[in-house]
């Protein structure tokens, strides 16, 4: 949107001018509505009526939200507003106070570990908090074991996803940008029926976010 078509004098250089010169126009900001599919089959996530938090201290209350295959979905709102809670609520990793959460129809804090990574891949907001292996190399053998699958296959997946990246290279050495596509390619070998991604664009250039998008497609 220009600033012309929105009647303003300045152009705004930050967030907080563009607030500023826009607290006094009305913005319809209800998300458009989605069309679910009727069939409980194609159902990957359903969240009914969840009071979700940490011990006795509720996060989120009364929340629904249904996701089916091949949706993306955008979970947008301010710092604090409960978005890593809710979204961490979906692969078991919060309190779930009252209500259902059900991944694949099952309780997601009930799965085993290999039910979990079979339907679920969550990167953090921090995709470093996965890597702990000494080289790019080592870090896909770790997950092959992990993951239960062939070996190699972590590494070729990498390799596709980000054809210049070093194999000998530490994972800390990578850049943001690649580090987040190392650690795609280590919960994408799974095939994860959900994928949950916490601020993937945080802190990435216009190169690395569009390499992201092409991924996600």
């Amino acid at each position: 949107v220009c600033s012309s078509d929105l009647g303003l004098n300045e152009i705004p250089l930050s967030v907080r001018d563009a607030r500023r010169l826009t607290s006094s126009i009305n913005f319809n900001s209800s998300p458009p509505s989605r069309v679910l599919e009727k069939n409980d089959s194609q159902v990957v996530l359903d969240i009914k009526k969840a009071t979700l938090g940490y011990g006795s201290r509720p996060i989120l209350e009364n929340v629904d939200l249904k996701i089916t295959r091949g949706e993306i979905v955008a979970l947008m709102g301010r710092n604090g507003a409960g978005k890593s809670t809710l979204l961490r609520s979906m692969a078991g990793l919060v309190d779930l106070l009252d209500g259902e959460v059900r991944l694949g129809g099952k309780d997601p804090r009930a799965m085993s570990p290999a039910e979990l990574i079979e339907n679920v891949g969550f990167v953090p907001q921090e995709p470093s908090d996965l890597l702990y292996g000494e080289s790019v190399r080592d870090e896909c053998e770790l997950a092959d074991k992990d993951n239960g699958v062939a070996s190699g296959s972590t590494l070729a997946l990498a390799q596709r996803l980000l054809p210049e990246i070093n194999q000998e290279a530490h994972p800390r050495d990578l850049s943001e940008g690649q580090r987040l596509i190392l650690v795609l390619a280590i919960v994408l070998t799974t095939k994860p029926k959900l994928l949950i991604l916490d601020e993937p664009t945080r802190g990435l250039d216009y190169q690395s976010k569009s390499r992201l998008i092409s991924i996600l497609q």
